[in-house]
């Protein structure tokens, strides 16, 4: 339950710094494929992934260490994460409708 605009305010900190984590694992994720689809280097492809998983595990020790352990708070992130990674899958297909 909120209480105060204190918690409003670490929320919305929670959801904002969760889209940002998801929109540069989006991004991460497009660079990777882009590179393996046009350049053929299994290499990055597989670095880009320790990139992915390196960044979700410290955004989720980050938010486990700023919010003291609140779990709300990382749900809240996680939402921010996946609403993130959806509208950049909208916008790929949409993209890849409109050629």
């Amino acid at each position: 339950m909120i209480e105060d605009a204190q918690s409003v305010a670490t929320l919305t900190l929670a959801l904002a710094g969760g889209a940002v984590a998801g929109a540069l694992h989006a991004g991460l994720l497009w660079l990777s494929v882009n590179q393996l689809i046009h350049g053929g280097r299994i290499w990055v492809f597989a670095a880009g992934a320790l990139g992915r998983l390196a960044l979700i595990v410290v955004a989720t020790a980050w938010f486990l260490n700023v919010a003291d352990g609140r779990l709300t708070d990382l749900a809240v992130a996680v939402v921010g994460f996946v609403a993130a990674r959806i509208a950049a899958t909208r916008l790929v297909k949409r993209g890849l409708e409109g050629r």
